[in-house]
């Protein structure tokens, strides 16, 4: 295998086979609720992302990954933001109630006091 290896950012050079495997992996693992995996692929091989000459399989599945954390993050920040600032009376009283994390006991997920 004469595949140049990959660069991550802390300077390691990683086997391609093995950087393609991760950033495969952390791409298709951040669908399952777990868009931080996207973040640590993007911050991990952002060397290889920037690099006009790199894997072009890394590359692919990292640049993937930035734009789903990127939408993301854009959907979390909107419905955060329009539930801290607009509150109840953006979403109406009943509405606001009903999504309140702060009025879900403990109980109803199984812990006691």
């Amino acid at each position: 295998m004469d595949e140049e290896p990959v660069t991550t950012c802390d300077g390691e050079r990683v086997l391609a086979q093995e950087a393609r495997r991760s950033a495969r992996l952390y791409f298709l693992l951040g669908f399952l609720a777990l868009p931080w995996l996207w973040a640590c692929s993007v911050w991990l091989y952002l060397p290889a992302l920037r690099q006009p000459h790199g894997d072009p399989i890394v590359r692919k599945y990292v640049h993937r990954s930035a734009i789903w954390l990127g939408i993301y993050m854009t959907v979390f920040l909107a419905w955060f933001l329009m539930f801290q600032i607009g509150g109840p009376g953006l979403l109406g009283k009943r509405l606001y109630e009903k999504l309140d994390v702060r009025s879900i006991g403990p109980i109803s997920f199984g812990a006691s006091y």
